[in-house]
């Protein structure tokens, strides 16, 4: 499977998604509570800071 038909997005998650508050953090990044600003939906969203994985260091 590719990145394209994985699911993965590429854009600002604000341009669709309120940011409520962190609710955690992993090895590879943040994950927020956030709401879908059409549909009200609440979500978990994981924001990875690919600048930083990219040069090979761990947050």
């Amino acid at each position: 499977m590719n990145l394209k038909d994985s699911g993965v997005k590429f854009r600002d998650p604000c341009d669709d998604y309120e940011i409520l508050e962190c609710i955690g953090e992993g090895g590879f990044g943040q994950i927020y509570k956030a709401r879908h600003y059409q549909t009200g939906h609440l979500a978990a969203i994981k924001i990875i800071d690919l600048r930083v994985h990219a040069q090979g260091h761990q947050a």
